[in-house]
């Protein structure tokens, strides 16, 4: 139901969105009636196609699906994702940072 919502804000069909996402219209239509769930690799495709944060769409009504950390962990990787498709060298900027943050924890390993 999140993606048939999704959809329909960016005024997208099953049959545009099918091969952005390597799945076939039927596919796109069962996700948007809630017959079937994508797996996550489809999910970030579909929040990439669509131009939306995988926040937007991992969550309803500020229930996540998941577990809350798994949750927020699976939205940065869609925002990544979004990012990476748009703007391949802000990614490298972002991947800089995190290496730097990372590089207390691994001197404390």
């Amino acid at each position: 139901m999140l993606i048939a919502r999704a959809m329909d804000a960016k005024e997208e069909t099953p049959e545009k969105l099918a091969p952005r996402i390597g799945k076939s219209p039927a596919s796109v239509r069962g996700y948007m009636a809630g017959k079937s769930s994508p797996p996550m690799d489809t999910m970030t495709r579909i929040c990439i196609a669509l131009g939306i944060s995988g926040d937007s769409i991992m969550t309803a009504a500020g229930m996540p699906l998941v577990p809350d950390e798994a949750a927020e962990i699976q939205g940065i990787i869609a925002d990544l994702l979004l990012i990476k498709a748009k703007k391949p060298n802000a990614l490298r900027s972002i991947a800089n940072i995190s290496n730097e943050l990372a590089q207390p924890l691994r001197q404390e390993d």
